[in-house]
């Protein structure tokens, strides 16, 4: 992987982009999402909305959803008026978003994927009936 500067001056911004090269989606990618956060699409910066679609073929592990991992973007991720783009259901918006540390789902998603090779398994209802997930 070849990262640029640019990636260094934010905490953690490289394990994030690894994690991203294991296989792993956006966590507000997820399938299961609307149900724990809102997207207010009237905020995003045109042409950005892309960022936001859901990937039905996101790999949970049966790990739940978890606004504190790594892979989540922040309350204003790609806003266009500084109002939030993604509002939490339960209104904790101090670790969504964060770039401090690998979140312990994050660390189980990867082990299960990758140390235990049981991430086969998922509570993805929504993929198709047949789905490589690894």
């Amino acid at each position: 992987m070849n990262l640029s500067p640019a990636c260094f001056n934010v905490p953690l911004k490289p394990c994030h982009e690894f994690i991203h090269a294991l296989g792993f989606a956006h966590a507000q990618s997820s399938y299961n999402r609307d149900d724990y956060v809102i997207i207010n699409y009237e905020n995003i910066i045109e042409g950005q909305e892309f960022a936001f679609d859901i990937k039905v073929n996101s790999k949970d592990c049966l790990e739940p959803y978890d606004t504190g991992s790594l892979m989540h973007y922040g309350r204003l991720a790609f806003s266009k008026n500084g109002n939030d783009t993604i509002t939490p259901l339960d209104g904790n918006y101090e670790i969504m978003g964060q770039r401090v540390k690998i979140a312990d789902s994050d660390i189980r998603k990867i082990r299960s994927m990758y140390c235990y090779n049981n991430c086969t398994a998922t509570t993805n209802t929504k993929a198709p009936a047949i789905l490589k997930l690894n």
